[in-house]
């Protein structure tokens, strides 16, 4: 799931363009599933990375909708979406 952020600056790496997320972990009727998420340059180059593990309640809303997902890791990490602004 590659999505667009509003950029942002990692001194001495780059700067911040888009994040990847992905499923690396997940049984069905499991509570919980884990995803690996990197940080790209807009030349597609990882600038920071790592996992994060989502758990239920928050697990059992994501349904089929990957849209929550996206959003929820995005509040995790405290990023935005290109488009999205703070209220």
């Amino acid at each position: 799931m590659l999505t667009l952020l509003e950029t942002f600056t990692v001194p001495t790496k780059g700067t911040a363009y888009a994040i990847n997320i992905n499923l690396i972990g997940y049984e069905l009727k499991s509570s919980s599933a884990s995803f690996y998420w990197t940080i790209l340059t807009d030349n597609g180059s990882i600038i920071l990375d790592g996992n994060l593990t989502i758990n239920s309640p928050e697990l059992d809303l994501w349904g089929t909708d990957d849209e929550y997902i996206i959003d929820w890791v995005l509040v995790q990490l405290d990023l935005r979406k290109l488009g999205n602004r703070r209220r």
